[in-house]
Protein backbone atom coordinates (compact mmCIF):
# COMPACT_ATOMS: atom_id res chain seq x y z
CA UNK A 1 0.00 0.00 0.00
CA UNK A 2 2.84 2.34 0.93
CA UNK A 3 4.68 1.46 -2.29
CA UNK A 4 1.51 2.15 -4.32
CA UNK A 5 1.13 5.60 -2.71
CA UNK A 6 4.75 6.47 -3.46
CA UNK A 7 4.38 5.38 -7.08
CA UNK A 8 1.14 7.40 -7.42
CA UNK A 9 2.85 10.53 -6.04
CA UNK A 10 5.85 10.13 -8.31
CA UNK A 11 3.60 9.73 -11.36
CA UNK A 12 1.33 12.64 -10.37
CA UNK A 13 4.07 15.13 -9.48
CA UNK A 14 5.14 15.93 -13.08
CA UNK A 15 1.48 16.53 -14.02
CA UNK A 16 0.95 18.89 -11.09
CA UNK A 17 4.22 20.66 -11.80
CA UNK A 18 3.28 21.06 -15.46
CA UNK A 19 -0.08 22.58 -14.48
CA UNK A 20 1.61 25.05 -12.11
CA UNK A 21 4.12 26.01 -14.79
CA UNK A 22 1.28 26.65 -17.24
CA UNK A 23 -0.44 28.95 -14.71
CA UNK A 24 2.80 30.82 -14.06
CA UNK A 25 3.36 31.10 -17.80
CA UNK A 26 -0.12 32.60 -18.28
CA UNK A 27 0.53 35.26 -15.65
CA UNK A 28 4.04 35.84 -16.95
CA UNK A 29 2.85 36.54 -20.51
CA UNK A 30 -0.14 38.68 -19.55
CA UNK A 31 0.54 42.32 -20.50
CA UNK A 32 2.27 44.45 -17.89
CA UNK A 33 2.53 47.74 -19.79
CA UNK A 34 -0.53 49.80 -20.76
CA UNK A 35 -0.42 52.98 -22.88
CA UNK A 36 -3.68 54.82 -23.55
CA UNK A 37 -5.50 58.05 -24.42
CA UNK A 38 -8.76 59.53 -23.18
CA UNK A 39 -10.78 60.38 -26.33
CA UNK A 40 -13.49 62.33 -24.46
CA UNK A 41 -10.92 64.61 -22.85
CA UNK A 42 -9.20 65.20 -26.18
CA UNK A 43 -12.37 66.02 -28.14
CA UNK A 44 -14.60 67.82 -25.65
CA UNK A 45 -12.84 68.54 -22.35
CA UNK A 46 -9.70 70.45 -23.48
CA UNK A 47 -7.13 67.92 -22.21
CA UNK A 48 -4.72 66.10 -24.55
CA UNK A 49 -2.49 63.55 -22.90
CA UNK A 50 -1.21 60.02 -22.42
CA UNK A 51 -1.59 57.50 -19.61
CA UNK A 52 1.00 54.82 -18.85
CA UNK A 53 0.39 52.01 -16.34
CA UNK A 54 2.82 49.35 -15.15
CA UNK A 55 0.98 46.31 -13.76
CA UNK A 56 3.30 43.47 -12.68
CA UNK A 57 0.66 41.82 -10.44
CA UNK A 58 -2.43 42.77 -8.47
CA UNK A 59 -1.11 46.33 -8.02
CA UNK A 60 -0.68 48.73 -10.94
CA UNK A 61 1.00 52.15 -10.89
CA UNK A 62 -0.07 54.73 -13.48
CA UNK A 63 0.76 58.29 -14.51
CA UNK A 64 -1.20 60.57 -16.84
CA UNK A 65 0.08 63.84 -18.21
CA UNK A 66 -0.57 66.29 -20.99
CA UNK A 67 -1.59 69.68 -22.30
CA UNK A 68 -4.71 71.69 -21.44
CA UNK A 69 -5.91 73.82 -24.35
CA UNK A 70 -8.50 76.64 -24.21
CA UNK A 71 -11.89 75.75 -25.72
CA UNK A 72 -13.77 78.85 -24.44
CA UNK A 73 -16.60 76.63 -23.14
CA UNK A 74 -18.29 77.32 -19.80
CA UNK A 75 -18.98 73.62 -19.12
CA UNK A 76 -15.23 72.92 -18.94
CA UNK A 77 -15.14 73.93 -15.27
CA UNK A 78 -16.97 70.74 -14.33
CA UNK A 79 -14.43 68.50 -16.05
CA UNK A 80 -11.32 70.47 -15.14
CA UNK A 81 -11.97 71.24 -11.46
CA UNK A 82 -15.52 70.22 -10.50
CA UNK A 83 -18.45 72.50 -9.60
CA UNK A 84 -16.48 75.66 -8.85
CA UNK A 85 -18.28 79.01 -8.77
CA UNK A 86 -15.61 81.41 -10.02
CA UNK A 87 -13.41 81.59 -13.09
CA UNK A 88 -14.25 80.20 -16.54
CA UNK A 89 -11.44 77.69 -16.98
CA UNK A 90 -12.43 77.10 -20.59
CA UNK A 91 -10.37 80.20 -21.42
CA UNK A 92 -7.23 78.88 -19.72
CA UNK A 93 -4.36 76.71 -20.93
CA UNK A 94 -1.72 74.71 -19.07
CA UNK A 95 -0.79 71.14 -18.20
CA UNK A 96 -1.90 68.31 -15.93
CA UNK A 97 -0.40 65.36 -14.05
CA UNK A 98 -2.43 62.50 -12.57
CA UNK A 99 -0.65 59.76 -10.59
CA UNK A 100 -2.67 56.77 -9.44
CA UNK A 101 -2.38 53.35 -7.80
CA UNK A 102 -4.74 50.57 -8.89
CA UNK A 103 -5.44 47.52 -6.72
CA UNK A 104 -6.95 44.76 -8.88
CA UNK A 105 -9.70 42.61 -7.38
CA UNK A 106 -9.29 39.62 -9.72
CA UNK A 107 -6.64 37.93 -11.85
CA UNK A 108 -6.68 37.17 -15.59
CA UNK A 109 -7.77 33.60 -16.42
CA UNK A 110 -5.74 33.50 -19.62
CA UNK A 111 -3.14 35.65 -21.35
CA UNK A 112 -5.29 36.68 -24.34
CA UNK A 113 -8.41 38.20 -22.82
CA UNK A 114 -9.54 39.34 -19.39
CA UNK A 115 -12.19 41.35 -17.55
CA UNK A 116 -10.45 43.10 -14.67
CA UNK A 117 -11.92 45.14 -11.80
CA UNK A 118 -9.97 47.43 -9.52
CA UNK A 119 -10.03 50.12 -6.86
CA UNK A 120 -7.94 53.22 -7.52
CA UNK A 121 -6.42 55.97 -5.43
CA UNK A 122 -5.91 58.93 -7.77
CA UNK A 123 -4.23 62.29 -7.29
CA UNK A 124 -4.67 65.30 -9.58
CA UNK A 125 -2.52 68.36 -10.24
CA UNK A 126 -3.25 70.99 -12.89
CA UNK A 127 -1.48 74.24 -13.62
CA UNK A 128 -3.38 76.72 -15.80
CA UNK A 129 -3.07 80.36 -16.72
CA UNK A 130 -4.59 83.20 -18.70
CA UNK A 131 -3.06 86.57 -19.61
CA UNK A 132 -4.40 90.13 -19.50
CA UNK A 133 -5.10 90.32 -23.24
CA UNK A 134 -8.08 87.98 -22.88
CA UNK A 135 -11.48 89.00 -21.55
CA UNK A 136 -12.77 86.01 -19.56
CA UNK A 137 -15.92 85.19 -17.64
CA UNK A 138 -15.28 85.29 -13.90
CA UNK A 139 -18.75 84.90 -12.36
CA UNK A 140 -22.24 84.00 -13.63
CA UNK A 141 -24.94 85.96 -11.81
CA UNK A 142 -27.77 84.17 -13.62
CA UNK A 143 -30.35 85.42 -16.13
CA UNK A 144 -27.60 86.11 -18.63
CA UNK A 145 -25.66 88.52 -16.37
CA UNK A 146 -21.95 87.71 -16.51
CA UNK A 147 -19.05 89.44 -14.76
CA UNK A 148 -15.89 89.56 -16.87
CA UNK A 149 -12.29 90.17 -15.96
CA UNK A 150 -9.11 91.03 -17.80
CA UNK A 151 -6.29 89.55 -15.77
CA UNK A 152 -3.17 87.52 -15.50
CA UNK A 153 -4.29 84.53 -13.47
CA UNK A 154 -2.22 81.48 -12.58
CA UNK A 155 -4.30 78.61 -11.24
CA UNK A 156 -3.10 75.57 -9.31
CA UNK A 157 -5.60 72.75 -8.91
CA UNK A 158 -5.05 69.91 -6.45
CA UNK A 159 -7.38 66.96 -6.06
CA UNK A 160 -7.78 63.42 -4.81
CA UNK A 161 -10.25 60.67 -5.74
CA UNK A 162 -11.18 57.10 -4.85
CA UNK A 163 -12.37 55.32 -8.01
CA UNK A 164 -13.83 51.97 -9.00
CA UNK A 165 -12.65 50.78 -12.40
CA UNK A 166 -13.16 48.15 -15.07
CA UNK A 167 -10.59 47.13 -17.70
CA UNK A 168 -11.23 44.82 -20.66
CA UNK A 169 -8.06 43.45 -22.23
CA UNK A 170 -8.11 41.52 -25.50
CA UNK A 171 -4.86 40.54 -27.20
CA UNK A 172 -2.88 43.80 -27.44
CA UNK A 173 -5.73 46.26 -26.98
CA UNK A 174 -7.76 47.36 -23.98
CA UNK A 175 -10.70 49.50 -22.94
CA UNK A 176 -10.94 51.05 -19.48
CA UNK A 177 -13.54 53.03 -17.55
CA UNK A 178 -13.43 54.31 -13.98
CA UNK A 179 -15.30 56.78 -11.80
CA UNK A 180 -15.44 57.93 -8.21
CA UNK A 181 -15.76 60.78 -5.74
CA UNK A 182 -13.21 63.11 -4.23
CA UNK A 183 -12.37 66.80 -3.91
CA UNK A 184 -10.59 69.62 -5.72
CA UNK A 185 -8.86 72.67 -4.29
CA UNK A 186 -8.51 75.56 -6.73
CA UNK A 187 -6.04 78.36 -5.96
CA UNK A 188 -6.02 81.53 -8.12
CA UNK A 189 -3.06 83.92 -8.01
CA UNK A 190 -4.52 86.96 -9.79
CA UNK A 191 -3.26 90.20 -11.28
CA UNK A 192 -6.49 91.93 -12.32
CA UNK A 193 -6.48 94.80 -14.83
CA UNK A 194 -10.23 95.34 -15.35
CA UNK A 195 -13.62 94.03 -14.25
CA UNK A 196 -17.17 94.64 -15.46
CA UNK A 197 -20.23 93.52 -17.42
CA UNK A 198 -19.58 92.50 -21.03
CA UNK A 199 -17.67 95.33 -22.76
CA UNK A 200 -18.44 97.90 -20.05
CA UNK A 201 -15.18 97.36 -18.16
CA UNK A 202 -13.80 99.23 -15.16
CA UNK A 203 -10.01 99.48 -15.33
CA UNK A 204 -7.88 99.45 -12.18
CA UNK A 205 -4.93 101.80 -11.79
CA UNK A 206 -2.82 100.29 -10.41
CA UNK A 207 -3.98 96.71 -11.17
CA UNK A 208 -5.15 94.63 -8.22
CA UNK A 209 -3.40 91.52 -6.96
CA UNK A 210 -4.83 88.78 -4.79
CA UNK A 211 -5.36 85.10 -4.09
CA UNK A 212 -8.67 83.30 -4.30
CA UNK A 213 -9.12 79.74 -2.94
CA UNK A 214 -12.06 77.41 -3.44
CA UNK A 215 -12.47 73.79 -2.28
CA UNK A 216 -15.30 71.60 -3.57
CA UNK A 217 -16.37 67.95 -3.66
CA UNK A 218 -15.99 66.58 -7.17
CA UNK A 219 -16.88 63.59 -9.34
CA UNK A 220 -14.29 61.84 -11.51
CA UNK A 221 -15.04 59.93 -14.72
CA UNK A 222 -12.45 58.52 -17.11
CA UNK A 223 -12.52 56.46 -20.34
CA UNK A 224 -9.26 55.15 -21.81
CA UNK A 225 -8.46 53.31 -25.05
CA UNK A 226 -5.03 51.89 -25.64
CA UNK A 227 -2.53 49.15 -26.29
CA UNK A 228 -1.25 46.48 -23.88
CA UNK A 229 2.31 45.19 -24.10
Amino acid sequence: MKLTSILFFLLSFPVLLCGQNEQNKKEEHFPRHYLSINPLNMIAFQQIGLTYEYKPGIVGVALSGGYIYPNNAAYSNWFIAGPIEYGSLGYYSGYFLTPQVNVYLNKPKNNKQANLFYLSLKGVYKNMNIDTTTQAVWENLGDGYLIYRKMNDEVNIYGGFIDFGYKFVTHRFFFEINSGMGFTRVIHHMYTVAKGFSHNMEYYNPPKTGTFIETQPAFNFTINLGIAL
